[in-house]
């Protein structure tokens, strides 16, 4: 008899604890969005839904790995 999932792969909780999958997907979609226009970090994390934390944290590690860049009015990705 199967058991209900306690985990959904793709589901970003609100506590601000994120395995490696999902930071994963979260940084997919967040380098989606910049792709197609520029945003605050209070513009991704409404977004999203998501805590103003994770996206701090998700950015940072974009922007280190340059994949987007901070400009005076946001974030835009780099390609």
């Amino acid at each position: 008899m199967g058991g209900i999932r306690k985990y959904q792969e793709n589901y970003i909780p609100l506590t601000g604890i994120l395995s490696r999958s999902q930071k994963k997907i979260a940084k997919e979609a967040i380098v989606w969005l910049l792709s197609k226009r520029m945003h605050t970090l209070a513009g991704i994390a409404e977004h999203f839904g998501m805590p103003l934390e994770i996206v701090v944290e998700i950015i940072n590690e974009l922007e280190n790995r340059g994949r987007v860049c901070r400009v005076e009015q946001g974030f835009k990705f780099l390609r």
